[in-house]
């Protein structure tokens, strides 16, 4: 059997179009390694498995669900098949736009320690996306909830103004990759873990930087790896943020304890009570155009404060259907 240097694994649901551009991009922009495409279809139930089997035939591994599963499981399942000596989660809604998994793989063969790298970002319309972040801690997730709140009553500075997104010249050591392609040293997960299948969708990268970070090896950022993403649908969908926040929920109660997801309770909870009185000032003064969104930050901030995952059916929740 040949040998494979890069697995990809991509996770279909409901997504034929992008998940099909996203594969052609890796085989067509992918050179100088040998790569395997794992694709696992999420029980779209749309006939796009069926699409991607026709399209791509033996260029591709597919494996279908019977039912959604949820990000972690899906790619663990790709996981699980690997030849790979390194595995790719990579987003559908992706395009290569260099020889990234190539570049990716060099500096890892160059970097022995590196558990995690990471590719640059760009939006379609070319500008940078932010590529890697810190892991915060349970005070600064908390302060997250509260601060939009407090900025609109002039009780703090916004601190997020417009800053251009600039990207450094050379590979840097970071938290944590953005999940949207996260470049994973296959040896390494024999000693860390697979994902942890407890996040249904969302953390489960954070959540497995952390775990390598804390085994030791160091994470990297790759600005000379090139990938544009589409993104921008979860932030949009109310029901993907609940799945998002019981996530983060998750991940903070497993990393740091219960106090710090009742921490985090706490301050959106004092959220939902700021943007009552920013709700009520808009209502004195009267200005109609602006009480319809301070009255969605009231509800966002409750649902935040007051959501619990044993209260939640995962599989109507998931994928906002």
């Amino acid at each position: 059997m040949a040998k494979v240097d890069v697995t990809v694994s991509i996770v279909n649901f409901r997504t034929f179009d992008l998940t099909s551009a996203c594969i052609k991009s890796v085989l067509s922009r992918t050179r100088g390694i040998a790569c395997e495409v794992i694709v696992v279809d999420n029980h779209s139930a749309d006939g796009s498995a069926e699409k991607l089997s026709r399209l791509f035939k033996s260029r591709i591994t597919l494996i279908t669900n019977s039912h959604d599963v949820g990000f972690a499981a899906a790619n663990n399942q790709a996981l699980n098949l690997a030849r790979g000596k390194y595995f790719v989660m990579l987003n559908s809604d992706t395009r290569l736009l260099n020889n990234a998994f190539q570049i990716l793989a060099a500096f890892m063969d160059r970097n022995s320690d590196c558990a995690v790298s990471g590719p640059a970002l760009f939006n379609p319309d070319g500008t940078c996306q932010k590529s890697y972040s810190n892991f915060k801690t349970p005070f600064q997730r908390a302060l997250w909830e509260i601060a939009p709140a407090l900025q609109s009553l002039r009780l703090m500075k916004n601190q997020s103004a417009e800053i251009p997104l600039v990207l450094p010249a050379h590979p840097i050591p970071v938290d944590r990759p953005r999940g949207v392609c996260f470049f994973v040293r296959g040896s390494f997960v024999d000693r860390v873990g697979k994902l942890d299948e407890g996040f249904f969708m969302y953390d489960e990268e954070v959540d497995w930087a952390y775990r390598f970070q804390k085994a030791g090896y160091k994470n990297y950022f790759v600005p000379d790896a090139e990938i544009l993403h589409h993104g921008g649908a979860s932030s949009r969908n109310p029901i993907l943020a609940q799945i998002h926040t019981l996530s983060d929920y998750r991940y903070y109660q497993k990393h740091y304890g219960l106090y710090a997801s009742l921490l985090i309770r706490a301050f959106a909870l004092g959220a939902s009570f700021l943007w009552l009185v920013v709700f009520t000032k808009h209502l004195l003064l009267n200005q109609k155009s602006r009480l319809s969104s301070s009255l969605s930050r009231i509800r966002s901030s409750l649902g935040h404060a007051l959501i619990f995952s044993p209260l939640i059916n995962w599989q109507s929740l998931k994928r906002g259907t």
